[in-house]
């Protein structure tokens, strides 16, 4: 799962983004994506899967944009250098 998820203060283009998934496209059998449009729309599309695994998607983004908060507020709380 972490090496699919990027990190939140890295500058990273839609279009990298893209090219690395379909680098993988051959070992990728389900796919869902979420996409935030320039006037701030959100659209999301997916590939044909089972509405159990759409749920375990939705969970694994949600636990790695939890973690991703959590440590960027460390980072900026000075939370991470009290450890």
């Amino acid at each position: 799962m972490s090496s699919i998820i990027h990190q939140l203060g890295d500058k990273t283009s839609p279009l990298i983004v893209l090219h690395r998934t379909l680098e993988k496209i051959d070992d990728i059998e389900s796919l869902a994506i979420v996409i935030k449009k320039k006037n701030g729309d959100m659209q999301v599309d997916w590939s044909t899967l089972a509405i159990s695994t759409m749920c375990m998607m939705a969970t694994a983004l949600d636990i790695m944009t939890r973690r991703e908060m959590e440590e960027s507020y460390e980072l900026d709380s000075g939370v991470a250098d009290k450890h």
